[in-house]
This record gives structure tokens, sequence and C-alpha cells, in this order.
């Protein structure tokens, strides 16, 4: 559990962010979407941050293996794998994490939006 607590996760993909706001728990609620620009907080970040191929917190509606290599630096990726497995469309990579967080989020902040499942209902910033 310390791993998972000790980051702040990104989708990477607005498929799967969609995936999350429409989940039952969650569909009638609103949230606050923020969009940030990757190669920024990359380039910020790098090395504070690991890939998932995977949801990481899921266990819904089977437990994937987690272990050592969950989460993975950018340069140590098997991208040949997840490639070759889901294909160029697919999830190569479903999670960003960044270790400790990042404190800087306006800095890197593209838009922010308010909303319920897929429907943006209004602009934050």
């Amino acid at each position: 559990m310390h791993i998972l607590n000790a980051r702040v996760f990104f989708w990477v993909s607005e498929k799967r962010l969609h995936g999350l706001l429409n989940a039952g728990n969650y569909r009638h609620d609103e949230h606050d979407v923020l969009i940030l620009d990757t190669a920024s907080v990359i380039e910020s970040y790098a090395k504070d941050i690991d890939l998932c191929p995977m949801n990481s917190g899921a266990s819904i509606p089977w437990v994937q293996p987690r272990g050592k290599d969950t989460f993975r630096p950018i340069a140590d990726y098997p991208w040949s794998y997840w490639l070759k497995k889901r294909g160029r469309n697919g999830d190569t990579v479903v999670e960003l994490t960044v270790k400790r967080g990042v404190t800087d989020v306006t800095r890197h902040l593209v838009e922010a939006w308010r909303m319920r499942g897929e429907k943006r209902l209004r602009r934050l910033a």
C-alpha cells in the first residue's frame, strides 16, 4: 500500500479517464479533472516518473499480478513487449505515476473541468 500512497497517478488516455468517470460508483458524481502538459511534466519530473501497464489500484473484475516490476522508469519500461501484446492503439501505458507528487501542478496545467461522466459541465481553468 505504501508504494501506491507515495505517488500521484495520471491516466494517459482519455478513454481510461472516461472509464473511471463512468464507473458505477462514480458516474453520478461531479469530478474536477486536470489536464496537464505531459511533456512539461516529464521534463520536470523524469527522475520521479514510473509507468504502469495496468490500473494498479483495480481488483475488479480480476486481480492482475503485481510485483516489483509493476512500476518502471521510462528508460526501463518494456515498450516492445506491451506494443506487441496490445498493439499501437492499445494501452501500451495505462498510468503515469510521479513519486511524491507534482508540487507545481499549475505550471503544467492546460485546462481544468468539472465533469460528470464524460460530460464537461464547466471549465474551471
